[in-house]
């Protein structure tokens, strides 16, 4: 084929491809659907005909979709990866059992700590029954009699070695009231609380009858000094409360000799 005739096929074909075009734009009106659809309508009883948009000359509108939330965006792309997935799978659980299992069991009714007892003593004890021969919550008040020189030792042991955190509040009362007693006790490794000292560098402790009171417990449930001075002076007795324990004793501290 010779370049003449290429050409000439070349505009027959151009100009064939241009009459169609033609042809599927005037098939395609929006005008003249319109008006056929308007006058076909009336003659079987269907509605108003609604107008029909320009399909060559209106701009196409996206479809309206719902963008996904964040959870199901991120569950499809770890659902496309096993790996991630088992990953994000094992961070969750991390995360949410401990949350759960303390959720569970800080609601439930705590029991006290280990039951406590109490010993006073010192370096001239005179008086007063014998160190508590078992720990029990009857157990009798311990008591004891010291100078106001004497060096006093302060006790407080559990039945078992008590390792959760707890906190201890003291408390003391010579008359109507119940007053806190701010000494602090160290404690052991074990649970064991001990005060050492001199007695007249332990205010306000003075000659005559105390009573001490010792309240141990978890941090949660310890009621507040001011609350516990309040039940205090309404009901001292010694023993359990949800999450927390009370210890009594006495002590009769004499005034210091006369010199000689």
């Amino acid at each position: 084929m010779n370049a003449n005739k290429y050409q000439t096929l070349r505009a027959e074909l151009a100009a064939a491809d241009a009459e169609e075009a033609e042809r599927v734009v005037e098939i395609a009106d929006p005008a003249k659907d319109q008006a056929l659809l308007a006058s076909l309508l009336p003659d079987i009883g269907g509605p108003e005909p609604q107008p029909i948009e320009d399909i060559g000359t209106s701009p196409k509108k996206p479809p309206l979709t719902a963008q996904p939330n964040w959870f199901v965006r991120f569950a499809a792309g770890i659902s496309r990866q096993p790996a991630l997935a088992l990953s994000a799978v094992a961070v969750l659980v991390a995360v949410l059992l401990p949350l759960e299992l303390h959720r569970h069991f800080s609601t439930a009714t705590p029991t006290r700590p280990a039951a406590y007892k109490l010993r006073v003593d010192g370096d001239d004890r005179e008086a007063g029954g014998p160190p508590l021969p078992s720990v029990a919550a009857s157990a009798p008040v311990d008591r004891a009699t010291l100078s106001i020189d004497s060096r006093i030792d302060v006790i407080l042991r559990p039945a078992e070695p008590v390792r959760k955190d707890v906190v201890l509040h003291s408390f003391v009362r010579q008359g109507p009231s119940v007053e806190s007693w701010n000494v602090d006790l160290e404690r052991s490794p074990s649970g064991v609380f001990h005060l050492r000292g001199r007695v007249r560098d332990l205010p306000p402790l003075s000659p005559g009858h105390w009573e001490l009171f010792f309240v141990v417990g978890y941090p949660d449930f310890v009621p507040t000094k001011e609350k516990l001075v309040q039940l205090l002076n309404a009901d001292p007795q010694e023993g359990p409360r949800p999450g927390w324990q009370l210890i009594r004793g006495e002590v009769d501290i004499l005034p210091a000799p006369a010199p000689r």
